[in-house]
């Protein structure tokens, strides 16, 4: 007669015997589903099928799905002064400079502006970008991790 186990997930008393498996037969085909938050260095693991982070990270990583305290932090966008130091950043370089030949519709924050407030308004930190450059510039920037930026 084979001998029973209880399943090792928390609140399952479930016994099964299947010699050498830790879960009953449902928690082990959702711990196979399992999979580590896609943040760097995070290790929470995730059930839900199709979730890439934890719920730390989610916002954090989610486009256009800022947090209150983000948007106060960069509501210098919405000021005359950016909007000022922006036109001029386009003026001296109307070309984007990430491909030299799309017209340069966005100035984008070399080292990005929530991670290095003290560069906000340093025009050495700018970069005049088309918007097809900009986006996969962000989107690189998220894949890396927005602290390796300018690695």
């Amino acid at each position: 007669m084979p001998r029973l186990m209880l399943c090792k997930e928390p609140g399952c008393n479930q016994a099964h015997g299947d010699k050498g498996q830790r879960y009953c037969p449902a928690h082990r085909a959702e711990s196979a589903l399992a999979r580590p938050c896609e943040h760097p260095g995070c290790a929470e693991l995730l059930k839900a099928q199709g979730q890439r982070y934890c719920a730390e990270h989610k916002i954090e990583h989610e486009p256009h799905r800022h947090n209150v305290h983000e948007s106060e932090r960069l509501g210098f966008y919405r000021t005359q002064r950016w909007q000022d130091l922006r036109a001029r950043k386009l003026m001296r370089d109307p070309l984007c400079q990430i491909c030299n030949r799309a017209p340069a519709k966005v100035v984008h924050h070399v080292k990005p502006a929530r991670l290095h407030p003290e560069l906000i308004w340093s025009m050495s930190n700018l970069q005049s970008a088309c918007r097809v450059c900009h986006d996969r510039s962000r989107q690189a920037e998220r894949f890396i991790g927005e602290g390796n930026s300018d690695v």
